[in-house]
């Protein structure tokens, strides 16, 4: 149920094909948990062909870099996105949800934007309304957009102008951008690089190697980290123009398909090693000879697919629920006992 749950959440109906074909060469290429690795090499190797030949034509447009000139250094930029990531889930409130954390983020650089004491208040009053966003995608490119934001006000303000953005703008353009940016992080993070990272620790986990346990942690927070800078960065360069790449934009596109691919062969392989049946006695004590691993091969795919497939069907029609799905199996099991085939 969890690998068929994997496959409905990771990808579209036409991304399976890709399950599919690595499921059934995985079950006759390799039953070593370490062609799991090889699978995730030849998944990003393909994920990168199938994406640029469907989005490598795709031209964005061209968006402006901010016009203001910039009162906070990348470091302050920088401190912000560390604050915010290293503070995401800890003040969750009823109320506000993670808005605090939001603003122990941008605490900082509000003190250098804003030098009056009403001003500062005014901002901090801003930030700790609600938010909720996923971290990486949504909170880095909103922190930096909405830096960006609070940038060119106070340049406006020092400048002796009427402030440019006044405090319900800049929270709407926060929230606004939320639920977007939340929808692919969370698509990307939790359902693509995340289970990549778990895969590829999963055949030093066998082995007793603490590798297995350390791998999908330090590399997941590690690529993550990185890439929420880099929208953080790009978010306070450009404005508001930065969600609108990130969200709709060539790069992101081709992204989001590569790693899709690369984790739809990865659970193909990874349910065909993993996940195996073994023959019923009658047929293991027939006298196959050089062909016992044939059959046991087929056996356990046939029999393996058969739930695979029906599981898919009930999810497509129904949704993920478990219910349906847990009567299917039971129904399945039943049959499959009644004629001796487990």
């Amino acid at each position: 149920i969890g690998m068929v749950v994997m496959v409905t959440i990771v990808g579209q109906k036409q991304h399976r094909i890709f399950f599919y074909g690595a499921y059934v060469l995985s079950t006759f290429l390799s039953h070593d948990p370490g062609f799991i690795l090889v699978a995730i090499l030849i998944g990003l190797m393909s994920g990168v062909f199938f994406a640029l030949k469907k989005y490598g034509g795709l031209v964005d447009p061209v968006y402006p870099a901010s016009s203001s000139r910039s009162l906070l250094s990348k470091g302050d930029v920088h401190g912000a996105w560390f604050r915010w990531w290293w503070a995401n889930e800890i003040t969750h409130t009823l109320d506000t949800l993670i808005g605090p954390s939001f603003f122990i983020g941008v605490r900082p650089a509000l003190r250098i934007l804003y030098p009056d004491p009403d001003d500062r208040k005014e901002a901090y009053e801003r930030h700790l309304r609600y938010f909720n966003t996923q971290c990486n995608w949504g909170g880095g490119t909103i922190t930096g957009v909405i830096l960006n934001l609070e940038n060119a006000r106070a340049v406006s303000i020092l400048d002796g102008e009427s402030p440019l953005f006044d405090s319900e703008a800049i929270h709407t353009t926060k929230t606004g951008m939320m639920g977007a940016l939340a929808g692919i992080g969370d698509a990307v993070d939790s359902g693509n690089v995340q289970f990549l990272f778990i895969a590829a620790g999963f055949p030093f986990l066998l082995k007793g190697n603490y590798l297995g346990a350390l791998l999908p942690w330090i590399g997941f927070m590690g690529l993550t980290y990185l890439y929420g800078w880099y929208f953080t960065w790009h978010g306070y360069r450009k404005g508001r123009y930065a969600a609108l790449e990130i969200v709709g934009g060539k790069k992101t596109k081709i992204l989001r398909e590569v790693l899709t691919i690369a984790a739809m062969i990865t659970l193909g392989a990874f349910a065909a090693t993993v996940i195996r049946f073994p023959l019923p006695d009658y047929l293991t004590d027939l006298n196959v000879g050089t062909d016992a691993r044939i059959v046991a091969t087929l056996y356990s795919s046939l029999v393996s697919s058969l739930f695979y497939f029906v599981l898919l069907a009930v999810f497509t029609k129904h949704g993920t629920k478990y219910k349906p799905a847990l009567l299917f199996i039971a129904a399945i099991v039943t049959l499959l006992a009644v004629i001796h085939l487990i």
